[in-house]
């Protein structure tokens, strides 16, 4: 893992790990494709889908309480990134804007991503092949119990 951003976050289990995710995706997507490595990624995606349907429905109230134009601009344009914003499960879905996989679908086709969320714990090795595609300066985030020395 040369050259990249590594940040360490706490959520325990699936639902928060999504809330979180969301979250941070809302500031992250812009910067260009993301990968999730899920133990489950079929169950993790229908939990990220909605809270990410939380997240547009939450700008789309705020937009209507200001009376602000450019702050209106602003989060209209966020919106429709956000509803444009595509989600898949598989390591190979290379059409989409977030990619939710396994960590060994991921080992056979590598994601270049510029943000990859890791919500497993996994082995230093598997760490290093994850993220060896990544270009410089990007951002990996950890959830649970990682240890910082693999960082």
């Amino acid at each position: 893992m040369h050259d990249l951003y590594a940040e360490a976050r706490t959520a325990h289990d699936t639902s928060m790990q999504a809330w979180d995710i969301a979250r941070h995706l809302y500031a992250r997507i812009r910067q260009g494709k993301v990968a999730i490595v899920a133990s489950q990624s079929a169950s993790f995606l229908p939990c990220l889908q909605k809270q990410w349907q939380r997240l547009m429905r939450k700008a789309l109230q705020e937009r209507t309480s200001t009376t602000n134009a450019i702050y209106i601009l602003e989060i209209s344009c966020q919106v429709a990134h956000m509803q444009a914003t595509r989600f898949a499960i598989g390591a190979e879905a290379y059409h989409c804007d977030v990619a939710i996989a396994t960590s060994s679908q991921f080992l056979q086709a590598p994601p270049i991503c510029q943000t990859m969320y890791i919500t497993e714990q996994l082995p230093r090795q598997t760490y290093h092949q994850l993220t060896a595609w990544m270009p410089k300066n990007c951002l990996v985030v950890y959830y649970d119990c990682h240890n910082k020395s693999r960082h």
